[in-house]
Protein backbone atom coordinates (compact mmCIF):
# COMPACT_ATOMS: atom_id res chain seq x y z
CA UNK A 1 0.00 0.00 0.00
CA UNK A 2 1.37 3.26 -0.89
CA UNK A 3 2.27 5.55 1.83
CA UNK A 4 -0.26 8.70 0.57
CA UNK A 5 -3.10 5.71 0.98
CA UNK A 6 -1.86 5.31 4.78
CA UNK A 7 -1.82 8.51 5.76
CA UNK A 8 -5.29 9.09 4.02
CA UNK A 9 -6.88 6.21 6.01
CA UNK A 10 -5.01 7.23 9.05
CA UNK A 11 -6.39 10.68 8.84
CA UNK A 12 -9.75 9.02 8.31
CA UNK A 13 -9.97 5.71 10.86
CA UNK A 14 -11.24 7.74 13.93
CA UNK A 15 -14.56 8.78 11.80
CA UNK A 16 -15.22 5.43 10.82
CA UNK A 17 -17.38 3.89 13.59
CA UNK A 18 -18.62 7.65 14.43
CA UNK A 19 -20.02 7.36 10.27
CA UNK A 20 -20.85 3.63 10.85
CA UNK A 21 -22.98 4.06 14.09
CA UNK A 22 -25.22 7.59 12.69
CA UNK A 23 -25.39 5.30 9.21
CA UNK A 24 -27.41 2.68 10.73
CA UNK A 25 -29.01 4.30 13.03
CA UNK A 26 -30.16 7.24 11.22
CA UNK A 27 -30.33 8.92 14.18
CA UNK A 28 -27.99 11.06 16.12
CA UNK A 29 -28.84 10.75 19.63
CA UNK A 30 -29.28 7.47 19.59
CA UNK A 31 -25.90 7.07 17.75
CA UNK A 32 -24.10 8.58 20.44
CA UNK A 33 -25.88 6.81 23.29
CA UNK A 34 -24.89 3.37 21.52
CA UNK A 35 -20.97 4.73 21.15
CA UNK A 36 -21.28 6.64 24.56
CA UNK A 37 -19.90 9.88 23.23
CA UNK A 38 -22.12 13.25 23.07
CA UNK A 39 -24.05 13.90 20.18
CA UNK A 40 -22.06 17.64 19.55
CA UNK A 41 -18.92 15.57 19.70
CA UNK A 42 -20.99 13.04 16.84
CA UNK A 43 -22.18 15.41 14.73
CA UNK A 44 -18.34 17.47 14.69
CA UNK A 45 -16.88 13.97 13.38
CA UNK A 46 -19.25 13.33 10.79
CA UNK A 47 -19.10 17.08 9.96
CA UNK A 48 -14.99 16.57 9.81
CA UNK A 49 -15.71 13.38 7.78
CA UNK A 50 -17.53 14.95 4.64
CA UNK A 51 -15.31 17.86 4.62
CA UNK A 52 -11.82 15.41 4.40
CA UNK A 53 -13.87 13.77 1.73
CA UNK A 54 -15.51 16.80 0.13
CA UNK A 55 -18.73 15.64 -0.16
CA UNK A 56 -21.76 15.54 2.06
CA UNK A 57 -22.78 11.53 3.17
CA UNK A 58 -26.11 11.83 4.86
CA UNK A 59 -29.47 14.01 3.55
CA UNK A 60 -31.38 15.99 6.54
CA UNK A 61 -34.41 15.05 7.19
CA UNK A 62 -36.10 16.14 10.38
CA UNK A 63 -34.38 14.48 13.24
CA UNK A 64 -33.15 11.76 10.51
CA UNK A 65 -30.40 11.44 8.71
CA UNK A 66 -30.18 9.56 5.82
CA UNK A 67 -27.42 8.13 3.70
CA UNK A 68 -27.32 9.66 0.01
CA UNK A 69 -25.96 7.29 -2.45
CA UNK A 70 -22.20 8.45 -2.07
CA UNK A 71 -22.40 7.38 1.95
CA UNK A 72 -24.42 4.32 1.07
CA UNK A 73 -21.41 2.94 -1.36
CA UNK A 74 -19.13 3.89 1.87
CA UNK A 75 -20.93 2.14 4.20
CA UNK A 76 -21.57 -1.11 2.31
CA UNK A 77 -17.48 -0.91 1.83
CA UNK A 78 -16.95 -0.37 5.44
CA UNK A 79 -18.82 -3.23 6.70
CA UNK A 80 -17.33 -5.47 4.35
CA UNK A 81 -14.21 -4.37 5.16
CA UNK A 82 -14.93 -4.12 9.69
CA UNK A 83 -16.58 -7.76 9.17
CA UNK A 84 -12.83 -9.06 7.62
CA UNK A 85 -11.24 -7.49 9.98
CA UNK A 86 -13.42 -8.67 12.77
CA UNK A 87 -12.91 -12.41 10.99
CA UNK A 88 -9.32 -12.34 10.94
CA UNK A 89 -9.09 -11.20 15.00
CA UNK A 90 -11.14 -13.96 15.63
CA UNK A 91 -8.91 -16.67 13.35
CA UNK A 92 -6.00 -15.46 15.41
CA UNK A 93 -7.07 -15.51 18.77
CA UNK A 94 -9.52 -19.02 17.72
CA UNK A 95 -6.14 -20.61 16.24
CA UNK A 96 -8.31 -21.49 13.31
CA UNK A 97 -11.22 -19.95 11.34
CA UNK A 98 -13.37 -17.80 12.64
CA UNK A 99 -17.13 -19.46 13.37
CA UNK A 100 -19.67 -18.82 11.00
CA UNK A 101 -22.28 -17.08 12.95
CA UNK A 102 -25.97 -18.67 12.09
CA UNK A 103 -29.56 -17.69 12.74
CA UNK A 104 -32.32 -20.41 12.37
CA UNK A 105 -36.06 -19.74 12.64
CA UNK A 106 -38.24 -21.81 15.03
CA UNK A 107 -39.28 -24.50 12.15
CA UNK A 108 -35.56 -24.93 11.05
CA UNK A 109 -33.63 -24.98 14.42
CA UNK A 110 -34.23 -28.98 14.74
CA UNK A 111 -31.14 -28.77 11.63
CA UNK A 112 -28.32 -27.29 13.88
CA UNK A 113 -27.22 -30.39 15.82
CA UNK A 114 -26.98 -32.51 12.83
CA UNK A 115 -25.66 -29.76 10.65
CA UNK A 116 -22.39 -29.35 13.24
CA UNK A 117 -21.99 -32.92 13.45
CA UNK A 118 -21.94 -33.51 9.48
CA UNK A 119 -19.52 -30.53 9.52
CA UNK A 120 -17.01 -32.79 11.93
CA UNK A 121 -14.71 -31.46 14.26
CA UNK A 122 -11.90 -30.48 11.93
CA UNK A 123 -14.48 -28.50 9.27
CA UNK A 124 -16.00 -24.64 9.32
CA UNK A 125 -17.38 -23.69 12.48
CA UNK A 126 -20.83 -22.56 13.27
CA UNK A 127 -22.09 -20.42 15.90
CA UNK A 128 -25.68 -20.12 16.48
CA UNK A 129 -27.18 -16.71 17.47
CA UNK A 130 -30.97 -15.50 18.09
CA UNK A 131 -32.82 -15.20 15.14
CA UNK A 132 -33.24 -10.90 15.08
CA UNK A 133 -36.34 -9.16 13.70
CA UNK A 134 -34.58 -8.10 11.06
CA UNK A 135 -32.54 -10.80 9.75
CA UNK A 136 -31.48 -8.69 6.15
CA UNK A 137 -30.62 -5.69 8.38
CA UNK A 138 -28.15 -8.36 10.18
CA UNK A 139 -26.50 -9.86 7.90
CA UNK A 140 -25.71 -6.31 6.16
CA UNK A 141 -24.28 -5.03 9.25
CA UNK A 142 -22.16 -8.11 9.31
CA UNK A 143 -23.63 -9.98 12.90
CA UNK A 144 -24.96 -13.14 11.22
CA UNK A 145 -23.32 -14.83 8.28
CA UNK A 146 -26.08 -17.10 7.36
CA UNK A 147 -29.87 -17.35 8.00
CA UNK A 148 -31.58 -20.55 7.59
CA UNK A 149 -35.22 -19.82 6.50
CA UNK A 150 -38.13 -21.55 4.73
CA UNK A 151 -38.62 -17.85 2.97
CA UNK A 152 -37.31 -17.42 -0.78
CA UNK A 153 -37.61 -13.99 -0.41
CA UNK A 154 -34.76 -12.21 -2.88
CA UNK A 155 -32.70 -9.10 -1.43
CA UNK A 156 -30.46 -7.01 -3.60
CA UNK A 157 -26.82 -8.21 -1.91
CA UNK A 158 -27.88 -11.52 -0.22
CA UNK A 159 -26.85 -14.31 -1.79
CA UNK A 160 -29.72 -17.10 -1.62
CA UNK A 161 -29.08 -20.88 -1.76
CA UNK A 162 -32.19 -23.55 -1.20
CA UNK A 163 -30.48 -26.45 0.01
CA UNK A 164 -33.86 -28.36 -0.27
CA UNK A 165 -37.22 -29.17 0.90
CA UNK A 166 -38.29 -31.27 4.59
CA UNK A 167 -41.58 -33.08 4.55
CA UNK A 168 -43.57 -32.84 7.65
CA UNK A 169 -45.64 -35.56 9.14
CA UNK A 170 -47.26 -36.82 12.53
CA UNK A 171 -45.67 -39.01 14.08
CA UNK A 172 -46.45 -40.93 17.29
CA UNK A 173 -44.41 -43.30 19.68
CA UNK A 174 -40.65 -45.26 19.16
CA UNK A 175 -41.27 -48.44 17.69
CA UNK A 176 -41.01 -50.99 20.47
CA UNK A 177 -42.74 -48.50 22.66
CA UNK A 178 -46.16 -49.41 23.35
CA UNK A 179 -48.64 -46.73 23.48
CA UNK A 180 -52.19 -46.38 21.93
CA UNK A 181 -54.72 -43.54 20.73
CA UNK A 182 -57.82 -42.77 21.61
CA UNK A 183 -61.26 -43.93 20.18
CA UNK A 184 -61.03 -43.57 16.10
CA UNK A 185 -57.10 -43.43 15.78
CA UNK A 186 -56.77 -40.18 17.23
CA UNK A 187 -53.64 -39.19 19.00
CA UNK A 188 -53.61 -35.96 21.40
CA UNK A 189 -50.44 -33.95 20.03
CA UNK A 190 -48.08 -31.62 21.28
CA UNK A 191 -47.01 -28.39 19.42
CA UNK A 192 -44.49 -26.56 19.20
CA UNK A 193 -43.54 -22.87 17.27
CA UNK A 194 -42.58 -23.27 13.86
CA UNK A 195 -45.29 -26.62 13.46
CA UNK A 196 -46.48 -25.72 9.84
CA UNK A 197 -49.82 -27.57 11.11
CA UNK A 198 -52.40 -26.47 8.25
CA UNK A 199 -55.02 -23.90 9.59
CA UNK A 200 -57.57 -26.15 7.62
CA UNK A 201 -57.17 -29.59 9.42
CA UNK A 202 -58.17 -29.80 12.79
CA UNK A 203 -56.40 -31.20 16.21
CA UNK A 204 -56.66 -31.93 19.65
CA UNK A 205 -53.82 -30.14 21.01
CA UNK A 206 -52.91 -31.10 24.99
CA UNK A 207 -49.29 -29.71 25.36
CA UNK A 208 -47.38 -26.65 23.99
CA UNK A 209 -43.35 -27.29 24.34
CA UNK A 210 -40.48 -24.74 23.00
CA UNK A 211 -39.00 -26.55 19.91
CA UNK A 212 -39.69 -28.88 17.38
CA UNK A 213 -36.62 -31.31 18.69
CA UNK A 214 -38.75 -31.35 22.52
CA UNK A 215 -42.00 -32.19 20.24
CA UNK A 216 -40.26 -35.33 18.84
CA UNK A 217 -38.92 -36.23 22.19
CA UNK A 218 -42.64 -36.07 24.18
CA UNK A 219 -44.34 -37.98 21.15
CA UNK A 220 -41.34 -40.25 21.33
CA UNK A 221 -42.43 -41.27 24.79
CA UNK A 222 -45.47 -42.84 23.10
CA UNK A 223 -48.52 -41.05 24.93
CA UNK A 224 -48.17 -38.01 22.11
CA UNK A 225 -48.50 -37.44 18.36
CA UNK A 226 -46.19 -34.35 16.74
CA UNK A 227 -45.48 -32.94 13.49
CA UNK A 228 -41.91 -33.39 12.90
CA UNK A 229 -39.58 -33.02 10.02
CA UNK A 230 -39.53 -36.72 8.48
CA UNK A 231 -35.90 -37.30 8.90
CA UNK A 232 -35.70 -36.32 12.41
CA UNK A 233 -38.94 -38.78 13.09
CA UNK A 234 -36.72 -41.37 11.18
CA UNK A 235 -33.60 -40.68 13.66
CA UNK A 236 -35.75 -40.97 16.23
CA UNK A 237 -37.12 -44.17 15.00
CA UNK A 238 -40.96 -42.57 15.24
CA UNK A 239 -43.79 -44.24 13.91
CA UNK A 240 -46.59 -42.47 11.75
CA UNK A 241 -49.69 -41.06 13.17
CA UNK A 242 -52.98 -40.44 11.53
CA UNK A 243 -52.90 -37.07 10.00
CA UNK A 244 -51.72 -34.73 7.08
CA UNK A 245 -48.64 -34.63 5.39
CA UNK A 246 -46.78 -31.71 4.07
CA UNK A 247 -43.44 -30.45 2.43
CA UNK A 248 -41.90 -26.98 3.28
CA UNK A 249 -38.69 -25.44 1.70
CA UNK A 250 -35.27 -24.47 3.37
CA UNK A 251 -33.10 -22.01 2.19
CA UNK A 252 -29.75 -20.17 3.52
CA UNK A 253 -29.32 -16.39 3.09
CA UNK A 254 -25.90 -15.46 3.45
CA UNK A 255 -24.07 -12.03 1.90
CA UNK A 256 -20.54 -11.23 0.86
CA UNK A 257 -17.71 -11.98 1.42
CA UNK A 258 -19.24 -14.81 2.74
CA UNK A 259 -21.32 -15.35 0.25
CA UNK A 260 -17.95 -16.07 -1.38
CA UNK A 261 -16.20 -17.75 1.45
CA UNK A 262 -14.01 -20.89 0.16
CA UNK A 263 -16.36 -23.51 2.65
CA UNK A 264 -19.56 -21.57 2.04
CA UNK A 265 -20.07 -24.87 -0.48
CA UNK A 266 -19.44 -27.71 1.96
CA UNK A 267 -21.30 -25.62 4.13
CA UNK A 268 -24.13 -26.20 2.02
CA UNK A 269 -23.84 -29.73 1.25
CA UNK A 270 -23.60 -30.62 4.99
CA UNK A 271 -27.11 -29.23 5.18
CA UNK A 272 -28.63 -30.26 2.34
CA UNK A 273 -27.15 -33.80 4.09
CA UNK A 274 -29.01 -33.20 6.88
CA UNK A 275 -32.59 -31.85 4.45
CA UNK A 276 -32.86 -34.79 2.56
CA UNK A 277 -31.13 -37.94 4.01
CA UNK A 278 -32.15 -39.55 7.53
CA UNK A 279 -29.23 -41.61 9.21
CA UNK A 280 -32.19 -44.63 8.67
CA UNK A 281 -35.24 -45.03 7.42
CA UNK A 282 -38.20 -45.24 9.20
CA UNK A 283 -40.13 -48.34 10.06
CA UNK A 284 -44.02 -48.53 10.65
Amino acid sequence: MKIERVRRLRALWDYLPAFRAVAEAEHLPTAAAALAVTPPALSRAIRLLEADLGEPLFERRGRQLVLNPRGQALLAALRVAMRTLDEALLAGAAGGGAPLRVALTADTAWLFPGWVAALGPDGVRLQAAPYPSDPVAALSRGDLDLVVHGSHRVVAGVQLDRVGDVRWRPVRGKVGVRSEGRGGGAWPMVTAPGDPWPAASRREVTAEVDSILTAASVAARGHHAALVPAPLAAELGLRPAPGPTLTTPVFVSSRPPVGEHADLARVLEALRRIVGAPRRAARA
